[in-house]
Order: C-alpha cells, then sequence, then structure tokens
C-alpha cells in the first residue's frame, strides 16, 4: 500500500470510530507514527532533545511526509459520504447545496459539538442554527422553539432528526 492510501486508510479509520471532526484533532505527527513512516523510538528520541529534528528519521524523507500530511485530505472524505446520503436521502424538500451544513450537523456525528452557529440569516443558516442548539440541549422551551423553526423552514430535517432520536 502506497504512503497516501495508508494515511487515507488511517484517516477513514478514525472517521468511523470517532465521527467526521475527529480526523480535524489528528496532528501530522499521530498520521506519521500511524502510517509507519517514523518509528516510535525516534519519536521519543526527538522528544527526550536526542534529536534536533525528524527530518532524517523519515522513512521516505521530509518531501514524502509534507505530501502525505498534505494531501490525506481530513475532513474531505466524510464531506462526499455526506454529500451521497444527502443526494440519494428521500426527503422533501430534497437536500440542495444550501442545506447541506444543516444536513451535516445530523448526519456526521459529533460536528454539533464543534460547529459555532452561523452569523448568516438564510432559512438554511437559521435551519443549521436550530440544530446545533438541539444537538446542545436546552430547556423545553428552547427546544420547542427550535423544533418550530426547523418544521417551518425544512420538515424534512426535521423529520430527520426526530428519527434519529427515536433510533
Amino acid at each position: 500500500m502506497t504512503p497516501l492510501a495508508e494515511a487515507q486508510t488511517v484517516v477513514q479509520q478514525q472517521l468511523a470510530e470517532h465521527g467526521a471532526c475527529s480526523p480535524l484533532e489528528l496532528s501530522p505527527l499521530e498520521l506519521l507514527l500511524a502510517t509507519n513512516q517514523l518509528d516510535y523510538d525516534d519519536y521519543q528520541a526527538w522528544r527526550r532533545g536526542e534529536r534536533a529534528t525528524l527530518d532524517d528519521a523519515l522513512v521516505e524523507g521530509i518531501g514524502s511526509a509534507r505530501q502525505l500530511i498534505g494531501e490525506a485530505r481530513f475532513p474531505a472524505a466524510a464531506l462526499k459520504y455526506a454529500w451521497d446520503a444527502a443526494s440519494d436521502a428521500d426527503i422533501e424538500p430534497p437536500v440542495t447545496a444550501p442545506w447541506f451544513p444543516a444536513w451535516v450537523v445530523l448526519e456526521v456525528p459529533g460536528t454539533a459539538r464543534v460547529v459555532a452557529p452561523s452569523d448568516f440569516k438564510s432559512d438554511p443558516a437559521r435551519a443549521f442554527n436550530a440544530l446545533v442548539a438541539l444537538a446542545a440541549g436546552g430547556n423545553d422551551r428552547q427546544e420547542m422553539d427550535n423544533r418550530r423553526t426547523l418544521q417551518a423552514l425544512h420538515p424534512g430535517l426535521l423529520s430527520r432528526y426526530l428519527g434519529a432520536l427515536d433510533a
């Protein structure tokens, strides 16, 4: 397996285990260790100050490591998966590009914990904000207000949200 294919496999495993947001927390060093591009003993020696740099410890060299890290594209696979799922979903109205961020909050575990509400005032942004608020929790009145907002803006997203609660 090529180093890039191995990196993409590591990223996919992180997505499957921890949700789409976790790979954003995967540091370049963790990626290099997980793909065996950096030996753990060399890493420990560097941490102890016994190595000035890791450049000469990298299995494929520094250029290859930079390419590996740059091309892993941590969130891209999760977003493509979510877009494909949104495109295939039997939901009314259909999920189009403006509504996609709200769909991601519903479909990609952990997203609501790491995003901030949108400053935009469009209907899709308001639906996104309602879903982020619902995921954060709150009192019963706030939850009902957010559900009503979502019902008025995109009934299909509300239905999907309620279905996820029952699962």
